[in-house]
């Protein structure tokens, strides 16, 4: 019988022991990993380019946006790499010298807009609105 007992008790500070040992190896793991924010605003987006002028018609643009896997927080939108909050928006900020960008996701949708300062204040917008195809 106290032989019996031996054995159960050690049987349970062995299973206990190696529970131990998988929980703090379990804790410790740096293996846990968060999906990444950026993933939902990233697609291809079939926009219209709105006009400067009323006489011109509305142009469809598709816009691709993608993850920069060089960063944390930016995002690649066509050729323009554009910091992005948890929230999806950007801006309006300078994103470049002298070109002004403001980026907003929605849902299955997008809004960009940004303009070049040119010479003595003169802008040219740029104002896209869409929905991820």
């Amino acid at each position: 019988m106290v032989y019996t007992n031996k054995i159960y008790t050690m049987n349970y500070f062995r299973s206990l022991l190696v529970v131990s040992f998988l929980f703090i190896f379990n804790a410790c793991s740096d293996s846990i990993e968060t999906e990444d924010y950026r993933i939902p605003f990233t697609g291809n987006y079939e926009c219209v380019k709105q006009p400067n002028s009323i006489y011109l018609p509305d142009i469809l643009v598709n816009v691709e946006v993608r993850i920069d896997s060089a960063s944390s927080d930016k995002i690649y939108v066509n050729n323009d790499l554009v910091p992005i909050s948890e929230d999806g928006t950007y801006g309006p900020d300078l994103l470049r010298h002298d070109y002004n960008y403001e980026l907003r996701f929605k849902d299955d949708s997008i809004f960009i807009q940004s303009y070049v300062i040119i010479v003595n204040g003169i802008v040219a917008p740029c104002k896209l609105t869409g929905v991820k195809i």
